[in-house]
This record gives C-alpha cells, sequence and structure tokens, in this order.
C-alpha cells in the first residue's frame, strides 16, 4: 500500500521525534527503545518516498526526452512538406509569370488560380549608403536602467529600415530611394477540386 505521507510530511515527523528526544535525556530505557523504534520507521519509510519521488522523476525526464525527439521529428517532417508545398506553388507561379500556363489553370480532378496580390518589400539594408539611411532609416535605442537610481547599465541602438515610408517611396517612384530597395511582384495560389457544370 502506498505510503499518503508526503517527503516533507516524514522529514517533519523525524525533525520533531529526533527534537523530543534530544530535549528529554530522562527516558526510560523502553522509552527509548519505542523512540528508536519509531525514528527508525520513519526514516524507512523517508528513504522509500525519496526512491519513489526519484523513480518517478527519472520516469517524467524518460517521457520529457521521448516527447522532445517526437517533436523534433514532427518539426522536421512538417517542414519537408511545407518546402514541397511552397516549391510546387512556386512553379505554378513562375509558369503563370512566363506565360506558359493560363493564370486560371485545371486539371482532370483539381483546379487553381494564381492572383497577384500586395507586393513585397526586399529593402536589401546591408547595401545602403549612410544617406539612404538618414532618409529612410529608423533608429532604435534600448536601454537597460535600474529603477532605484534611473542609472543606465545598458544602452543599445540599432538602425532599421522604415519600411512604410520605403514602400510608399518605392510605389511613387521617387528618386532619391535607395537603389538596393525593390518591390517584389507577390502570388496567391489557390487550389480547390474541379467543378464541373453540369449540361442543362
Amino acid at each position: 500500500m502506498a505510503d499518503k505521507s508526503t517527503l516533507m510530511q516524514l522529514s517533519q515527523d523525524i525533525d520533531h521525534l529526533t527534537f523530543l528526544k534530544e530535549i528529554d535525556p530522562d527516558l526510560t530505557e523502553e522509552d527509548q527503545k519505542y523512540h528508536n523504534e519509531q525514528l527508525q520507521a520513519l526514516i524507512s519509510r523517508q528513504k522509500n518516498k525519496i526512491d519513489a519521488y526519484i523513480a518517478l522523476m527519472k520516469k517524467a525526464r524518460m517521457f520529457e526526452d521521448t516527447v522532445n525527439t517526437e517533436l523534433k521529428d514532427i518539426k522536421r517532417v512538417r517542414d519537408s512538406w511545407k518546402k514541397k508545398n511552397d516549391n510546387l506553388k512556386n512553379i505554378i507561379k513562375f509558369c503563370v509569370q512566363q506565360g506558359l500556363l493560363n493564370n486560371k489553370f485545371e486539371g482532370e480532378r483539381y483546379q487553381g488560380t494564381v492572383s497577384e496580390i500586395e507586393e513585397v518589400l526586399k529593402d536589401n539594408f546591408e547595401n545602403w549608403s549612410e544617406e539612404d539611411i538618414k532618409q529612410y532609416g529608423l533608429k532604435k535605442t534600448t536601454i537597460i536602467s535600474r529603477l532605484s537610481d534611473d542609472s543606465i547599465l545598458e544602452q543599445k541602438e540599432e538602425f532599421l529600415p522604415d519600411k512604410d515610408a520605403l514602400k510608399k517611396a518605392l510605389k511613387e517612384n521617387e528618386s532619391k530611394v535607395p537603389p538596393a530597395a525593390r518591390l517584389i511582384k507577390n502570388y496567391r495560389v489557390t487550389v480547390a477540386r474541379r467543378t464541373r457544370l453540369s449540361d442543362s
């Protein structure tokens, strides 16, 4: 039968019984024997409880390792299928862009549509000049300070592209836009089971 007492309860009982024995040195031999038996029984139960805790910890760690391994495998398989899906979509998009396939296409069982959506900004920020950064850059400042006296422990500055302003300028064909920045056409591929019209 499982011991219902927790490790903390058993440890407290051992501590309490040891304390009682120490503060009463005039115990009879029979009382000392009784206390020792009770103490040894508690110590034995404590050791069994420790073993049970450790066994459960090892089991939990084993399951954790197993789940982590399975999650890695699932992520690897998911990423593989996503890459395959993206590659097939890119082939269809390329065929439509090259005029090799109509933007509304169909097979025997499935049909699909390639539609143009909002352009994607390719800023190539690493190739910007200082003038480009002044014109279309943002400065991000991160400060870590101590609340007790407002003393600054760390301060970092980072320059980023102002993507909203840059996208607007590219759409309006402004002359001072960073030469490295581009707006790339973006397409969405949607597919479904082919719908067949009835003869009526």
